[in-house]
């Protein structure tokens, strides 16, 4: 009778160790240092996304899908990530600003080209499209959105971008600047 015991004991200790097994694995607490590698991908492939929407006719189309896709993705991997991007194009003598926010919350944007500023207020997943007239042909875009300001000295006639990352895993964050 007493070896009995000793072998329903082993079972439920086995038992216990494997079913406890899962939880720590899968707990998303392990290590974090592979957020170098996302921004890695994100640096490679965005710019990537933009050419295909430029050649596909519907780039603010196109990279607001590939944003909305590369956050699900990291969201899966247990990160936190944010993005705001702003995308220029040329348009008789002017250019067209598109501002999209995707940091997961309701943000305050300016964009001043020059002197002419324009205010917006986005939800996440939103986006604000401006134009701005007689603009030079180099010219400096300043974006400012909750704290963060950014000048970026761009060409009239050229596509430009520009997009503000932050990847958040429990402790551990990257944040950068992307321009192409």
């Amino acid at each position: 009778m007493r070896g009995q015991y000793f072998v329903i004991g082993a079972i439920i200790l086995c038992f216990l160790l494997f079913s406890a097994l899962p939880l720590s694995f899968w707990s998303g607490s392990g290590k974090t240092d592979d957020i170098r590698y996302m921004r890695e991908n994100i640096e490679r492939e965005f710019p990537h996304a933009l050419n295909l929407g430029i050649v596909s006719g519907s780039p603010e189309a196109t990279l607001s899908d590939f944003t909305e896709f590369m956050r699900s993705s990291l969201r899966e991997k247990f990160a936190n990530p944010g993005f705001v991007w702003v995308f220029s194009y040329p348009s008789d003598g002017g250019v067209n600003v598109t501002v999209a926010n995707f940091m997961g919350s309701r943000i305050d944007v300016s964009v001043a080209v020059g002197s002419d500023i324009k205010n917006a207020t986005l939800d996440d997943g939103t986006m604000m499209r401006e134009e701005f007239s007689g603009v030079p042909e180099e010219f400096t875009l300043t974006l400012s959105f909750d704290g963060e300001e950014k000048s970026l000295r761009w060409k009239r006639d050229k596509r430009n971008l520009y997009m503000h990352s932050v990847i958040r895993r429990g402790e551990n964050a990257a944040v950068f600047g992307l321009e192409a």
